[in-house]
């Protein structure tokens, strides 16, 4: 399971691999909307041997105003 974390910001324009948004410390949580034909793209390290979890959830737990959270 992930880490809790604090929430930062989704950094627009991060559309296309070329644009990804730099994740430099992890455990992350990233909160942005996201429509439905949205993509939104990270980039981060991880170790040799390390292992990547990720869930995108809304904040709170309940549907509310189509924002969502990003754990890494």
């Amino acid at each position: 399971m992930g880490a809790c974390a604090s929430t930062s910001p989704e950094m627009e324009s991060n559309d296309a691999v070329a644009m990804a948004q730099s994740v430099t410390t992890l455990p992350a949580s990233i909160a942005g909307a996201l429509s439905r034909f949205d993509t939104d793209c990270y980039s981060f390290d991880v170790p040799a041997m390390g292992r990547v979890f990720a869930r995108a959830n809304y904040p709170s737990g309940l549907c509310v105003s189509g924002q969502l959270a990003l754990d890494l």
